[in-house]
């Protein structure tokens, strides 16, 4: 009787060690799926009921990346590897700090590491055609991210599968007409505007300054007085607004009041010179950026900032479909754009949160 009893009180607290460990995998599936669903969102501002997982297991992916020079940059690449290899892809990665020969050294060692799938941010917009004649010999589809490809010298569908992108002109033209409302709302003038851009010849300095240039030929009280790069340097871009200043202070007729930035590192350039010069960022000169990194937020929350137009960085989950849908036979559109987002005292805090999101995911502090 009592090995009876034994037996029965053994069955007992089993079935409670196992409806413990049942409840403890349930809970823990539903909390990875509601930090599934808050990253989703946190990326485009929606609620989303359902998030589709995409499977990369047994896929090495190549990376081939333009620079490690900003905190967009970082980003970018940090949440692309953190999503490939959440996806179960074996990643590699070369960054080829905006040179093309090292663009074209990296590709050829990528290959030579029997990658699946390169994906592809380049520094310029061509004097890639041997690279991509490599990976189009060893059977490699080519994805590109974040800049494009001069349309007339490569094809879509042949030289590479897509592209997945921000429109550069619209950003540009974006920024533009921010100058405008500037001029409207905050000088009762007009907005004499100097730019500074990052990398000349990259896709998005050239798409951003053809935006900007569009937007301000349709508006009568913007005048840009100046165009130059920084070659997304702070320290460049502080000396060349310093420069500007003293040769034409905002408190002159026809002077500096406007600095519009075409990159991160170009705006913490301008905020340094403005301030330097002993002048009140948006109160004396007021300061436009395109990029709406993290920091750039906290900028806009200071007061440094009078707003900025995102060039997104978080849209490497959808870079892991694309891959994932061509491998699975799917036939890709040549192109997916990226809406911007504008950012402002209104919404900057908002946005800040989402941000931490990320963060916190690749590690970022």
């Amino acid at each position: 009787m009592k090995k009876l009893v034994a037996m029965l009180l053994g069955l007992v607290m089993l079935l409670s060690l196992m409806g413990g460990a049942l409840a403890e995998t349930e809970t823990a599936e539903a909390t990875a799926e509601t930090q599934t669903e808050e990253v989703a969102e946190a990326a485009t501002g929606e609620e989303t009921e359902e998030t589709q997982q995409y499977d990369l297991t047994g896929v090495k992916v190549g990376i081939s990346f333009y620079a490690y020079a900003s905190t967009s940059a970082i980003r970018q690449l940090d949440y692309l590897i953190y999503c490939l290899e959440q996806a179960g892809a074996e990643v590699a990665y070369a960054i080829a700090n905006n040179s093309v020969e090292q663009h074209i050294a990296d590709i050829e060692s990528l290959l030579e590491q029997d990658i699946d799938v390169l994906v592809f941010d380049p520094c310029q917009t061509d004097g890639f055609e041997t690279a991509l004649d490599d990976c189009k010999a060893a059977g490699v589809p080519v994805f590109l991210m974040g800049n494009y490809l001069e349309p007339d010298v490569y094809t879509a569908g042949e030289d590479y599968v897509t592209l997945l992108n921000a429109d550069f002109t619209v950003q540009g033209y974006d920024v533009g007409m921010l100058a405008s409302e500037i001029a409207t709302n905050e000088i009762g003038g007009t907005a004499n505007a100097i730019v500074l851009f990052g990398t000349p010849g990259s896709a998005s300095a050239t798409g951003r300054i053809e935006g900007c240039e569009k937007a301000v030929s349709e508006v009568d009280n913007v005048v840009l007085l100046g165009t130059q790069s920084a070659y997304n340097k702070a320290s460049d871009a502080q000396t060349i607004t310093e420069n500007y200043l003293m040769s034409n202070p905002p408190e002159t007729d026809g002077g500096v009041n406007t600095i519009i930035c075409m990159t991160h590192n170009c705006a913490l350039g301008a905020i340094a010179g403005v301030k330097n010069m002993g002048y009140i960022p948006n109160e004396d000169v007021y300061i436009l950026v395109v990029d709406g990194v993290k920091e750039d937020l906290q900028a806009i929350m200071d007061g440094d900032l009078y707003a900025a137009v995102e060039s997104p960085t978080f849209y490497a989950d959808q870079q892991v479909e694309l891959i994932a849908r061509y491998l699975a036979g799917e036939e890709l559109e040549t192109e997916y754009d990226i809406p911007p987002h504008t950012f402002t005292q209104e919404n900057a805090q908002e946005w800040y949160d989402r941000f931490d999101t990320y963060d916190q995911l690749i590690g970022l502090e």
